[in-house]
């Protein structure tokens, strides 16, 4: 069953920010250095020890962020807050996730094609008419 999430960039204060979400919620936070993805070879050695994503699963709430949003001022300026917010969009078969990214970029802009990627079998971000910002990922049930 397809489900939203919301996706924070929090830029230098990914880590704090989300250690401080955890003492609110409870639950499992686990952190994704760049240094650790196959992403590494293509950026510079500065970014290697940035948060490329991490993610919060708490009975109440899953929260999901990166450190890395390029044009993204730091967390701690709160005039531009609804600028490091988007949504992800979990569906679990590879006909949906293509129907709802065409759906939801409809009128608006491709961020990032559909395509398999190295945590995913398929992923996308749009911005649509509306300007909110979907990214849309294949979550296959186990």
């Amino acid at each position: 069953m397809p489900a939203i999430y919301p996706y924070l960039g929090l830029g230098k204060s990914c880590r704090e920010a989300m250690g401080f979400y955890q003492s609110v919620f409870g639950g499992e936070l686990s952190f994704l250095k760049v240094a650790d993805t196959p992403m590494a070879a293509e950026v510079p050695q500065a970014l290697h020890e940035e948060i490329m994503h991490c993610e919060l699963k708490a009975p109440a709430a899953r929260i999901l962020a990166t450190a890395l949003q390029p044009e993204t001022p730091d967390a701690s300026d709160q005039t531009t807050a609804a600028e490091r917010v988007s949504l992800v969009l979990t569906v679990d078969n590879l006909d949906e996730t293509q129907r709802y990214f065409d759906a939801l970029g409809s009128g608006g802009k491709v961020m990032c094609p559909l395509a398999p990627t190295f945590f995913a079998p398929l992923f996308g971000s749009v911005t649509d008419k509306f300007a909110i910002t979907w990214n849309i990922i294949c979550e296959p049930a186990v």
